[in-house]
């Protein structure tokens, strides 16, 4: 809100400036009188609110961290800089607040107040804990997943804005907040101002701060806005509406997904040139950012705006549309026909459910035995307890990735339960998102079971083991869950759900080290599912089975289970099986049989349905894999080729601690070595040996393994 008359910085003398003070300047003196004098050192404050520290400046303000006494909570503050105290300034400081304060959206910054002191305009906001986005791209490489998703939700916020009327002007990734709870906020509306306005002249200004957000800034033709992200128009002086907004965010996005601006130009001038000729620059081959993705964001970088989407509504709903995933929800006769059936169904329903008085059951209920406090302190007691010297390390890296992996669960089943009591999720996507959730508790329990008596074989893979837990996204996601293949006919879906948490048992006993309990669990699947006749779930048994028996070292028996499973997928249009099958077997048939020749022989046929299934975990593990059926050859160069393309892919697909990363740069070296290529290979060896050493912890065998090999290569040096 407007304070109702100018607010002052106090001094500890309570003296009001009556010029702009910099607050910097005057908490150091603060701090220097305390230290000389030996007395307390009075706080400064803005307004109400106590300065605690500076987080960081902009073009025209400060950002301090602050605290709000009156309502107990920690905020942020914008103070004008003392030297831009400008009355266009103040002006523009007050049109942020107001623009702002008209806003109400999960993606946009709250603010609380507007103020002045002296000749300084301030805004009280919301304190947001985390990074801004363009720190967040910058820290790590990020798969083309993850970087859409969280411009996703700032779009969201710009979409709101447009809604009420405002265009941003000034969209950019360091005015995107990434919150540590996983929040993503839009901030920094100086430059907004009401859609489809034209930059006046002053002569039309209003002049009180009631009509602050429509009076003008600059005179005609000016630029306002960071110049590497405005749209042509901008550049150009031109009016402004949402498809401007709409251009500077597929720049922000293209520069996330790509690494780079997707205009020419080394300089400012060349960088507006290339931007107002709409010269885009060529697409890159080696690119991993799917072609449907990339056209929806060239679209919108579109120099003519009307070209663009014609809001960002559009925009999102385009970004949405993966076709991959439509690929994947393909359904052929009597299969379209009950599902829309089913569909259409569901929607008929909603206004029953949504009247529905039954309370969501808590999940945390839901979600014991396979985590709680019990169960937690049962396994710390055990990892004490185990004669292993590294048995209590492996249990403090495993704890809170088992904390975050349960919390993710309840919230996601909280949501879906809420979403379907509201009306707003249809029963097949309830019914099927509680199935996902069924499958990812189940193999939690699996998991913390196995952990309550820990041997050497779980300890080694206890990390990786929960580290391939159940995506629980994907039990959240609609898109997934629509590309499900046609389900089972209602006399048997419960008895198919079931298997299925079997075989998601199964999956986990294989990644824990219990390869023969994984087995004959899986043997049980196969015999139970030949009663049912539903080919998906017999291809996932298979599949399962011929998993485990290739980590126990059964050559022939994997390669047999691996190829049916993946001839019986295809059949049953069951890609992502058939595209794991295909990728296991050619490791199978070279690796454990010692037939490299053969399976060289299968890899177009692994990579064709690797490219059908369009899952880039999958890619990554048929890169590795079709690596070391070259290497086993005696291809080197290819071998080397390929890791790198592996390497590139699971950096992006997996999170930056991931054990698969420092296995594939493992493997990298390795190759690397033995080509001769020693001043390559260590550092690679050494990357592989940190990251897995922070994985697993330095006593884990595999950093044994790592340290041997980098130990080789040095002595090569």
């Amino acid at each position: 809100m407007l304070g109702s008359k100018p607010l002052a910085v106090a001094d500890p003398q309570g003296r009001t400036p009556d010029r702009a003070l910099d607050l910097d300047r005057e908490q150091a003196r603060a701090k220097l009188r305390a230290n000389l004098f030996q007395i307390d050192s009075e706080p400064i404050k803005v307004g109400r609110y106590t300065i605690l520290s500076r987080l960081g400046q902009g073009g025209m303000g400060v950002v301090y961290a602050a605290y709000d006494e009156d309502l107990d909570r920690k905020i942020a503050v914008k103070v004008v800089l003392p030297s831009h105290g400008s009355d266009t300034t103040r002006s523009r400081m007050r049109r942020e607040a107001q623009a702002m304060a008209r806003l109400s959206h999960p993606n946009i910054v709250t603010v609380h107040e507007v103020g002045e002191f002296g000749d300084q305009v301030f805004i009280a906001m919301e304190f947001v804990r985390g990074q801004s986005l363009d720190q967040w791209i910058d820290a790590n490489p990020r798969p083309w997943a993850e970087v859409l998703e969280v411009y996703r939700q700032a779009g969201l916020g710009l979409d709101a804005a447009h809604q009420a009327g405002l265009v941003h002007r000034d969209f950019k990734p360091h005015n995107v907040m990434l919150g540590d709870d996983g929040s993503v906020k839009v901030l920094d509306f100086g430059l907004a101002r009401d859609e489809g306005s034209v930059v006046p002249r002053p002569a039309d200004a209003a002049s009180n701060d009631r009509k602050a957000l429509d009076g003008p800034l600059t005179k005609t033709g000016a630029i306002v806005g960071t110049p590497a992200y405005m749209s042509p128009e901008q550049h150009m002086g031109k009016a402004t509406n949402a498809r401007s907004d709409q251009f500077s965010f597929c720049v922000a996005l293209f520069a996330g997904l790509h690494g780079h601006h997707p205009f020419e130009g080394e300089t400012l001038p060349a960088l507006v040139h290339s931007v107002c000729e709409g010269q885009l620059r060529p697409t890159d081959g080696s690119s991993r950012v799917p072609a449907w993705l990339d056209r929806v964001v060239r679209r919108g970088l579109s120099s003519d705006p009307l070209a663009r989407f014609p809001s960002m509504e559009a925009l999102l709903d385009a970004l949405a549309e993966d076709p991959g995933a439509r690929r994947r929800r393909r359904l052929t006769g009597l299969g379209t026909v009950a599902l829309v059936f089913v569909g259409g169904f569901g929607v008929a329903q909603w206004a029953g459910v949504g009247s529905s008085e039954q309370a969501c059951p808590p999940g945390e209920a839901q979600l014991r035995p396979a985590w709680d406090d019990e169960r937690r302190q049962a396994i710390t007691t055990a990892m004490r307890e185990h004669p292993s010297a590294r048995a209590e390390a492996t249990w403090a890296r495993v704890e809170p990735m088992l904390e975050g992996y349960a919390q993710t669960w309840v919230g996601a089943h909280d949501d879906s339960c809420r979403a379907h009591q509201a009306g707003t999720r249809s029963d097949l996507l309830y019914e099927r998102g509680r199935a996902c959730l069924d499958r990812s508790a189940e193999a939690l329990r699996t998991t913390t079971e196995q952990l309550q008596a820990p041997d050497e074989a779980v300890l080694d893979k206890a990390v990786t083991a929960v580290a391939e837990l159940p995506s629980i996204e994907h039990c959240r996601d609609p898109t997934v869950l629509l590309a499900e293949l046609v389900p089972p006919e209602p006399a048997i879906a419960s008895d198919v759900a079931e298997q299925r948490q079997r075989l998601s048992r199964a999956q986990t006993l294989e990644n824990l080290g219990r390869l023969a309990d994984s087995v004959t669990l899986a043997n049980e699947v196969i015999e139970d599912a030949k009663g049912l006749e539903y080919a998906p779930l017999q291809a996932e048994a298979l599949l399962q089975r011929g998993r485990a028996r290739m980590w126990g070292g059964e050559g022939e028996a994997a390669d047999a289970d691996l190829g049916n499973a993946a001839w019986l997928a295809m059949k049953a249009d069951h890609e992502v099986v058939a595209a794991e099958a295909a990728a296991k077997k050619v490791y199978a048939r070279s690796e454990l049989q010692g037939r490299p020749t053969e399976a060289a022989v299968e890899l177009p046929w692994a990579e064709a349905l690797i490219g059908n299934a369009d899952d880039p975990v999958l890619r990554g593990l048929f890169l590795n894999n079709a690596a070391a059926v070259r290497a086993r050859q005696g291809q080197g160069q290819a071998a080397l080729e390929l890791l790198q393309r592996a390497l590139e892919v699971r950096r992006q697909a997996l999170p930056p601690e991931h054990p698969d990363i420092a296995l594939t740069l493992a493997n990298l070296g390795r190759v690397q070595n033995e080509q001769g290529l020693v001043d390559e290979a260590v550092p690679t060896l050494q990357e592989a040996a940190q990251r897995l050493e922070r994985a697993l912890g330095p006593r884990h065998p595999q950093c044994a393994l790592v340290a041997t090999m980098l130990a080789t290569a040095l002595l090569e040096q």
